[in-house]
């Protein structure tokens, strides 16, 4: 007899309450109040110990459903790369069946106001409810179709490559065409944008099909449905800038760090986080568990909650500034993002702290210098592009005009933290620009130095990999439910 069914019986025999008399009556006893007036007798107190008993009982099988998660978590690792397909079936068919060992703890009406530790353990058989629920989330991983599933997103990627090196081509042609500089930039920009957006649709609507009955596979699909949407809206916007701002005001580089080929599609490698991350997560698991079972016992100390498991895999995949492999530091900074999003899925994240820890995971993106990859998506890049702008329009009064609404717009879109003494500076700045075709005012031009410096060190924390580590840390800390509440 298993631990929570031994404390259900335990449980029903000391709550137990009057049985019926052979002449039908309730069995209440002689000396009750009558006419339902309250009695005078004590509490049960029976609850108590039954309380006490069902919350040792529920601690000794989640220790042993810890035990059964890290050992198959032991037995996943030692797997060697030329093991027979076999050995990994037979681990995984383990992990699925140690769901048969998760605890449920047994119910006492009042055992929370009668023992101080069945109370904790109800707390703790909440957030063990969560890991429960992400270990059966990954038990549904079907990772036998996530090459395939990386095949298709590499197709899609790439048909979006090749559009957007013939609409570079197109770019140029017209930039290359008769007529006055500026006239040609907007011509050329209102077709590319257009272009750009017309290609979004057709990855979304191929994102959209991706079909899996598997539990992976819909929340991936989701995850870059949600990343499209971002870029459009900014392509959106980016439209309307072009139809709008006179040919000689445009400044197209506010934008296209943000936007540019309108590429949007993360690495294929993505597709395939779920078999290389197997091991860690479930080791992290193992390892979530015996920090909750501890807490349980001790009555003391924060308890573990399920996303500490992705938590742990986002800090353990941070790519320091002087990492050189472009190619592995993106598949990284799109993996991140990803469990990013899992951890917002079963959390409930709030939007600005999640845009923080998102904005924060894409101050990891680096320049690769090509013709398909222009877009940096990197926040850091996109604020240098949108102050160098400002920076040159104090001598333009007319384009400062036409821009400042487009700058504050901008400006007003989440940045992450480790910019925020840079971000309000120049938020500040945006707001004193001239709107009358004026010259820019002693305070605007005061602002400059500040914001310059403001940048400065912004550069020299992201630089220095101490630094940007603890920055990444912080941002993917402060999604912990404790740090929101």
């Amino acid at each position: 007899m298993t631990g929570r069914w031994s404390a259900a019986l335990l449980v029903l025999a000391l709550t137990a309450g009057g049985c019926t008399t052979d002449d039908g009556g309730t069995g209440e006893s002689p000396n009750a109040s009558p006419s339902g007036s309250p009695s005078s007798a004590e509490p049960d107190s029976s609850v108590g110990p039954a309380a006490d008993a069902a919350a040792a009982a529920y601690l000794s099988d989640l220790e042993r459903y810890q035990r059964a998660v890290a050992r198959v978590a032991a037995r996943t690792e030692a797997l060697a790369v030329d093991d027979p397909p076999s050995k990994y079936r037979a681990a995984d068919s383990a992990f699925v069946s140690t769901l048969d060992e998760a605890p449920e703890l047994g119910v006492v009406e009042g055992g929370a106001e009668a023992s101080e530790s069945y109370a904790r353990v109800g707390e703790v058989a909440e957030h063990a409810q969560g890991f429960i629920d992400e270990h059966e989330w990954m038990a549904r991983w079907d990772v036998r179709n996530y090459f395939g599933l990386s095949l298709d997103m590499f197709g899609i990627t790439f048909d979006q490559y090749k559009q957007a090196y013939r609409e570079r081509g197109d770019f140029e042609r017209i930039m290359a065409g008769p007529g006055e500089s500026s006239v040609k930039l907007k011509e050329a920009l209102q077709f590319q944008v257009a272009a750009n957006l017309r290609s979004l649709v057709t990855v979304r609507r191929r994102i959209k099909g991706i079909a899996g009955k598997d539990s992976f596979t819909p929340s991936l699909r989701d995850h870059l449905l949600s990343e499209i949407d971002r870029n459009a809206a900014l392509g959106e916007r980016y439209a309307e800038y072009v139809k709008t701002v006179p040919a000689a005001a445009i400044r197209r580089q506010i934008f296209t760090d943000g936007f540019s080929s309108g590429a949007a599609m993360p690495s294929d490698g993505v597709a395939q986080a779920p078999p290389k991350r197997t091991v860690d997560v479930r080791n992290h698991l193992a390892n979530a568990l015996s920090r909750l079972l501890a807490a349980g016992r001790s009555g003391q100390g924060e308890l573990p909650v399920a996303g500490d498991i992705y938590r742990q895999l986002v800090t353990g995949l941070f790519v320091p500034p002087s990492f050189g492999n472009y190619d592995e530091r993106k598949r990284r900074v799109d993996e991140q993002l990803y469990w990013l999003w899992r951890i917002r899925e079963i959390e409930d994240t709030p939007d600005d702290v999640f845009e923080n820890a998102r904005q924060t995971i894409k101050l990891q993106n680096q320049v690769r210098p090509s013709i398909f990859d222009y877009n940096v998506d990197n926040p850091f890049d996109e604020l240098s592009a949108i102050t160098a702008v400002m920076g040159a329009l104090v001598y333009d009064p007319e384009a400062t005009t036409a821009n400042k609404p487009w700058l504050i717009e901008l400006l007003a879109r989440p940045y992450p933290d480790a910019l925020g003494e840079a971000v309000v500076l120049a938020r500040e700045a945006a707001e004193l620009m001239p709107d009358d075709g004026s010259p820019a005012s002693p305070e605007l031009i005061e602002i400059g130095p500040r914001l310059t410096k403001a940048m400065q060190r912004a550069a020299r924390d992201l630089d220095l990999t101490d630094r940007h580590r603890k920055l990444f840390r912080t941002a993917i800390a402060g999604t912990r439910p404790s740090s929101t509440a």
